[in-house]
């Protein structure tokens, strides 16, 4: 099991985090955190589900995800 916390505070100035959100969100995430009433707490959210998914399969070999440039594993959370 995963579980993972993310402030709402750090999606909140989304203009200085979009490079961040480009390499660790796909275009379909982006596309509804920005269309959400609250896009911050969107983003936040997912990050937060990504992270506790990662915990959670941090066992797996690597040749069952596929990686994101950084880093990060291709995770779409919608």
């Amino acid at each position: 099991m995963g579980v993972n916390v993310e402030p709402v505070a750090t999606f909140e100035n989304l203009n200085c985090r979009e490079n961040f959100i480009r390499r660790n969100f796909t275009e379909q995430e982006m596309t509804y955190c920005y269309s959400a009433p609250h896009p911050a707490a969107s983003f936040a959210g997912r990050w937060a589900a990504k992270g506790a998914v990662i915990k959670a399969i941090s066992s797996a070999p690597p040749h069952k995800a596929q990686r994101l440039k950084g880093g990060w594993f291709v995770l779409p959370i919608l």
